[in-house]
């Protein structure tokens, strides 16, 4: 008898086993359906994919509601739609799905919630620019975080300056940026926003933000771009200048490709050269743009063009001038032909002399190339100090400038000063003369009485 116990126990502990088995094996195979989107308008519409053969369970705000529909979609998914008719009170709530095998009737875990907002629209909140900040951008970017499916209009001192499209994330708030359509003047202003829902609903007005918009930094000047021993072909230094404690970042065919801190100088307009990541073969457009230590930005500055070609020489040569408005240092044809142009034999018996000796070993090529490059570097770094002292030179003649004008009113006010004292003596003598003669009539006066009366 405690045989057959004994057994029928271990019967019923291995059925058990084997259904825990099953039990886990089918728990893993039913994967978590994903809601993809909520539609609201005149009833509620939940969409999602799960698996294929699957049932999705519906719930929202945590309480079970009903069972989707399913369309195949592909040989592994299914789309399922739900459409929840039910009027729904103004707030935050959220739909959830868990995905349930038809047969076995295992469950999968439950979906992310996707969280959506009824009724009156939440109250956005501005991020950027940050409140009594400044800023060098004439039509600087306003970021901040509004409610899901909706969208934020916006007002700069008092009057409607625009709105986003609609916005929505599947954490229930979404993000946005929006640039002002009319340039800002300089000064302080101010900036608010209002969130609104499709049917109408507005939010309260958001936190109110000032900033300053202040006149921008001086843009840089690219100069060329430049390959030497320190770079590669298809990753040349682009060399320009930019103003003191400024970051240049440096943007090639139009995305930004990294960027630096210049080294500042005592004329107060530094140097730079700023490696690129690896470009590929072709011509190239780059400009830069300045930031200073306040976050003030500059214009964008001169754009050139530049070649990257398979041979591991970069055309610099070859730039183009895109913006014409913008100042370009140029360098001298003459000192460009000595550094680029090999050294070539002018008469033909020496040409036949050179012809006749062996061909030079690789190395020494090598050693051109490196003393070539050198030569070049050197180029940029005399049209760089020609820039400076072109800079120092104008400062300089600007102050002869003023001292030259205010040399001959000075000598003007010498001038009048002296008649003024000229005439001023003049007066002081002929008041002298005048009393002098008075003095002597009445002395001639006081003798003829006297002889009278004798």
């Amino acid at each position: 008898m405690s045989r057959k116990i004994s057994f029928l126990f271990f019967v019923n502990l291995l059925l058990v086993g084997i259904m825990n088995i099953n039990y886990s094996t089918a728990t893993q195979s039913v994967e978590k359906p994903i809601i993809s989107s909520i539609i609201s308008e005149k009833a509620t519409m939940v969409i999602g994919t799960a698996s294929r053969g699957l049932e999705v369970l519906i719930y929202f705000d945590g309480q079970f509601v009903g069972i989707a529909k399913s369309s195949k979609q592909n040989e592994t998914l299914d789309k399922f739609f739900y459409q929840y008719h039910v009027s729904i009170n103004d707030g935050l709530h959220n739909f959830m799905a868990i995905a349930r095998d038809k047969t076995s009737l295992v469950l999968s875990p439950p979906s992310t919630e996707v969280k959506f907002n009824t009724g009156v629209a939440l109250t956005p909140t501005l991020i950027a620019p940050k409140n009594n900040s400044y800023v060098g951008n004439s039509k600087p970017l306003i970021k901040g975080l509004t409610a899901n499916n909706t969208f934020v209009r916006f007002y700069i001192d008092g009057i409607y300056n625009g709105q986003t499209a609609i916005v929505s994330h599947n954490s229930g708030t979404a993000n946005f940026a929006y640039k002002p359509f009319l340039e800002l003047g300089v000064g302080w202003h101010n900036v608010w926003a209002i969130a609104e829902t499709k049917s109408g609903k507005k939010s309260k007005i958001s936190s109110i933000i000032s900033f300053k918009v202040e006149k921008p930094i001086p843009a840089p000047i690219v100069l060329k771009a430049v390959v030497n021993n320190q770079t590669t072909s298809n990753q040349p230094f682009i060399v320009g200048l930019a103003k003191n404690n400024s970051t240049v970042n440096v943007f090639i065919d139009q995305k930004i490709n990294g960027k630096l801190n210049v080294k500042n100088h005592k004329s107060g307009t530094a140097s730079f050269a700023y490696k690129s990541l690896p470009l590929t073969n072709g011509q190239h457009l780059v400009y830069t743009q300045a930031i200073n230590a306040n976050g003030k930005e500059s214009a964008i500055s001169n754009k050139i063009l530049f070649t990257v070609k398979q041979s591991g020489v970069v055309k610099g040569t070859q730039e183009k001038q895109i913006n014409k408005q913008k100042p370009v240092v140029k360098v001298k044809k003459a000192t460009l032909a000595k550094v680029i142009s090999p050294n070539v034999p002018k008469k033909k018996d020496s040409v036949k002399k050179v012809s006749k000796k062996p061909a030079k070993p690789i190395v020494e090529k090598k050693k051109e190339t490196i003393v070539k490059e050198e030569k070049i570097d050197n180029e940029i770094e005399q049209i760089i100090n020609e820039k400076i002292e072109k800079q120092e030179e104008q400062s300089s003649a600007v102050n002869e400038n003023k001292e030259s004008q205010t040399k001959p009113k000075l000598n003007l006010l010498i001038f009048l000063l002296f008649i003024l004292i000229v005439i001023a003596w003049m007066f002081w003598i002929n008041r002298r003369l005048i009393k002098e003669r008075r003095e002597q009539n009445e002395e001639n006066v006081v003798d003829s009485n006297k002889d009278n009366k004798q």
